[in-house]
């Protein structure tokens, strides 16, 4: 599978702890009230769920919603830029 973007986003459900995250980069809410953390891609990283409680990582392979899309849980809203 080809890259597509130079992205790799931490998509933390709600209820998860962020706390050890960055803080310094793109996050969005998402519509299920959790947060997306949004890094530069990196060779080699790979899309992976439950990689801690309620964290998920999606990169090569993986996809998520972008900020401004709507799901049937809510809007996907920009936080932090």
């Amino acid at each position: 599978m080809e890259r597509i973007s130079n992205l790799s986003v931490v998509d933390v459900e709600k209820d998860g702890d962020y706390s050890f995250l960055p803080q310094d980069t793109f996050i969005v809410k998402t519509g299920g009230f959790g947060r997306h953390y949004y890094y530069r891609y990196e060779e080699g990283l790979m899309n992976k769920a439950r990689v801690f409680p309620l964290i998920d990582f999606r990169s090569e392979g993986g996809y998520c919603m972008s900020p401004g899309s709507v799901s049937e849980k809510g809007e996907y809203i920009v936080i932090k830029k």
